[in-house]
């Protein structure tokens, strides 16, 4: 997601955590979050450090509202590593994607209730991912 505000970041984190919990349940097996925008330790680049976590993940989840360019970035440089995706947007957001990228297939949300929207949304779909890519039951 874009870096909107400190309270979006922390209530979007603690959404997915929330996200990674019900899915562990669900399907009995362990679903990490990599939080974004949250390190500690030594100030690094931030580009090098997302590219090395989108690297690292088994999943990619990203909200393209806005088709914020740092979010675009972020989701080509995963689709180029081939990691399964999950791209969401807010049915409100009328931005148009950059070029080719509007192929990419994404899953509406309402923005106005974004919290429980996202989370159903990338619940159900995670769950089917994790079951299909990863032969999970």
């Amino acid at each position: 997601m874009p870096y909107w505000s400190h309270p979006e970041v922390n209530e979007y984190n603690n959404l997915f955590k929330e996200i990674c919990i019900a899915t562990s349940k669900k399907l009995n097996v362990e679903v990490e979050l990599i939080p974004i925008m949250r390190f500690s330790g030594k100030s690094q680049r931030i580009d090098a450090r997302l590219i090395e976590k989108i690297k690292e993940c088994d999943v990619f989840i990203a909200d393209i509202t806005g088709c914020n360019q740092n979010v675009i970035f972020e989701v080509g440089y995963a689709e180029g590593q081939d990691k399964p995706m999950i791209l969401i947007k807010a049915e409100q957001d009328e931005t148009i994607a950059p070029f080719d990228m509007d192929k990419l297939q994404y899953i509406p949300y309402d923005k106005n209730v974004y919290y429980n929207a996202i989370k159903g949304v990338i619940t159900r779909n995670l769950t089917e991912l994790l079951k299909k890519e990863f032969k999970i039951n």
